[in-house]
């Protein structure tokens, strides 16, 4: 992952996916889920996915508070 929060979130930024991706990305999303199921995890391809990530973050961590 590029990014990880305090086993809060999980961020994998990927522009173009080589072949293996796809069935590392799989493998990935299932050991997220069975290991530590309350992370949320996030795969935004493009500026426009990043900037929406983010604002799901921020809008997330303020109904904690």
């Amino acid at each position: 992952p590029d990014f990880i929060y305090m086993n809060e979130f999980i961020i994998e930024t990927k522009g173009r996916a080589n072949e293996s991706f796809p069935m590392r990305w799989k493998m990935f999303k299932k050991h997220v889920k069975e290991h530590i199921p309350h992370v949320t995890l996030y795969k935004p391809q493009n500026q426009k996915e990043c900037d929406k990530v983010v604002e799901l973050i921020l809008t997330k961590r303020k109904e904690k508070l």
